[in-house]
């Protein structure tokens, strides 16, 4: 083979060669570049925290909310999979309130939102009424950003979580109607005291 066939095979061979290495090239900084953007979201977008906490050491609960990223969560609405009745205060349904029922604009990152769901031998004792005070539920939280709609999914577990792990609401009765006697009966042997002289 001479020297000019060579060259004639080989233009058309370092093309095609070239053009497996450019479309190589392109399509692996595609895909770096998704991954990129793909990172950049995650590290900026909304993370939601929502939990049931026991607060004045254990004797009530709360269920938290709160954007623990760094970005706000735009038109944020939360759900539940059920009725959930709160016990006290009002002691209507947890849907029923505001900030669940209709949503805020914008739930910006470290606002935490704590709504009281009640006394927590309310939800622990084995005599409650679990249509009203169920053990477990789902919360759901959708919201959007940066044009894509988000919905993350929180189960909620009150009595396996905390069961057995605080004083129960008849325990505290009992504790409390056991203090009282103990006290009443000083205080009233004080007072018979007291009256006699």
């Amino acid at each position: 083979m001479s020297a000019t066939e060579i060259l004639a095979w080989s233009t058309p061979l370092a093309t095609l060669g070239l053009l497996f290495v450019t479309t190589a090239y392109s399509y692996f900084t595609y895909q770096l570049t998704v991954v990129a953007r793909r990172q950049r979201f995650e590290a900026i977008r909304p993370r939601l925290q929502v939990a049931v906490v026991a607060t004045q050491r254990g004797q009530l609960f709360v269920l938290r909310l709160e954007n623990i990223g760094i970005s706000p969560a735009k038109d944020f609405k939360v759900s539940l999979d059920r009725d959930v009745y709160r016990t006290y205060g009002d002691m209507g349904r947890l849907n029923d309130v505001p900030f669940i029922r209709n949503g805020v604009p914008a739930f910006m990152p470290n606002t935490p939102i704590e709504i009281g769901l009640g006394v927590s031998g309310s939800f622990l004792d084995d005599d409650v009424d679990r249509a009203r005070h169920p053990a477990r539920f789902l919360i759901a939280a959708t919201y959007e950003f940066e044009r894509q709609r988000i919905v993350e999914q929180f189960p909620i577990e009150v009595h396996d979580l905390y069961a057995d792990t605080m004083i129960s609401h008849t325990e505290m009765s009992d504790l409390t109607k056991a203090l009282r006697d103990d006290v009443a009966k000083p205080l009233k042997e004080a007072v018979r005291l007291l009256k006699s002289k």
